[in-house]
């Protein structure tokens, strides 16, 4: 499914951007489609990227043991 109408604003941390701080940051805003379970970065890899989920949620807990659960 291809969402080219998406507003990045229904992100819940982009909406509470001031418009100056949105302004900056929009730019840099690209709109991606990811796969259901789809990995976003493996642990102890160098971060390329940073998600803002519009219509999906992410999540990860990792524990001291090394184990994780999503």
């Amino acid at each position: 499914m291809l969402l080219t109408s998406c507003d990045p604003k229904k992100n819940h941390i982009l909406s509470k951007l001031s418009a100056d701080e949105y302004e900056q940051l929009s730019p840099h805003l690209e709109l991606v489609t990811l796969s259901r379970a789809e990995v976003l970065f493996d642990a102890n890899e160098k971060l390329q990227s940073v998600y803002f989920p519009i219509t999906a949620t992410t999540s990860l807990c990792c524990f001291e043991d090394g184990s994780s659960v999503q």
